[in-house]
């Protein structure tokens, strides 16, 4: 086996798949739009399926015990890594999937409460930074714990 060209065609299709959920999340997470939701889904099942692969998934732990460059050794020691949490069946894999997806969803539509108000995390920090109001940090301090109701 060639380590060299098996690690970069390993790398490219991570950073593929990487890049497409990420961009997913980053849209979620930014505008809660649930179809930013769904293309995190599925793309995140996506890649951790490929991370699943047993075949390719053995031939990075053979690998680990070949003689391959320091360079080598570490990427396939965190390819190794990456890939053991996802040796599950693809069934388990899209209901973990499915569920850390509901859970972003969630953070990114919540607007906790001041006095009424919604209010973002933003302003809750800022409040909790700089107010020297002390019942208005205590309000902001709850508020933003408001969040483990939901979850």
């Amino acid at each position: 086996m060639d380590a060299k060209k098996f690690l970069a065609e390993i790398n490219a299709e991570v950073k593929r798949l990487h890049t497409k959920s990420a961009t997913a999340y980053w849209g979620l997470t930014t505008t809660g739009k649930s179809e930013y939701g769904e293309e995190m889904q599925k793309a995140e099942i996506e890649l951790r399926l490929y991370l699943a692969d047993k075949e390719r998934f053995d031939t990075v732990k053979e690998s680990m015990n070949l003689e391959l460059d320091s360079i080598e050794k570490r990427e396939m020691r965190l390819l190794f890594n990456e890939m053991l949490p996802n040796q599950l069946s693809k069934e388990r894999i899209e209901e973990a999937v499915k569920k850390e997806v509901e859970i972003e969803s969630l953070f990114a539509n919540f607007r906790a409460k001041i006095n009424g108000k919604e209010v973002s995390n933003n302003e809750i920090t800022e409040i909790l930074e700089k107010s020297t109001d002390s019942k208005l940090r205590k309000d902001a301090w709850i508020a933003g714990k408001e969040i483990g109701k939901e979850i």
